[in-house]
């Protein structure tokens, strides 16, 4: 896998943009929600991939990162979720969970929209895990516990 950049207002890797940017300046600073447009070339590697995963015996399963909801929620982004889960799921690719359950509020956030904080964390796990067992894929396991066990050498 290539070194990730940023070209053009879009994150890319030496191969294809997965998700793309798009948008002049002068529309970003009037509306700064980010416009987001599904890349066909994205959905057919990931489909390569999950081919050769297979042929290894093994099985990819897409799932939705924790996205903060305001950024969910932009109205110029309502469209593009929708239109990515009818294309995964067109392309025949096993899809845990639902878009719509992936947001959360910027009180879950640390020091940026990428650092949760560990009950945020944990509520992102634990609905995954759900998510998994629902597709049959993770068997039950038992509670968590609250204090984290000893670690001993």
């Amino acid at each position: 896998m290539g070194e990730l950049r940023k070209v053009n207002d879009s994150v890319t890797s030496d191969r294809r943009p997965v998700v793309r940017w798009v948008g002049n300046e002068h529309a970003r600073r009037a509306r700064p929600e980010p416009l987001l447009v599904l890349d066909p070339q994205a959905i057919y590697e990931v489909r390569s991939f999950a081919d050769r995963v297979a042929r290894r015996g093994a099985r990819v399963v897409v799932t939705f990162p924790g996205l903060l909801r305001r950024d969910f929620a932009a109205e110029l982004n309502r469209a593009f979720y929708p239109r990515l889960l009818a294309a995964l799921h067109a392309a025949g690719l096993t899809v845990a969970g639902h878009p719509s359950e992936s947001p959360f509020d910027e009180d879950c956030l640390f020091d940026s929209r990428y650092h949760p904080i560990r009950p945020c964390t944990l509520a992102r796990t634990d609905r995954l895990a759900q998510q998994l067992r629902g597709l049959g894929l993770l068997r039950e396991m038992p509670a968590r516990s609250a204090a984290p066990a000893a670690v001993t050498r």
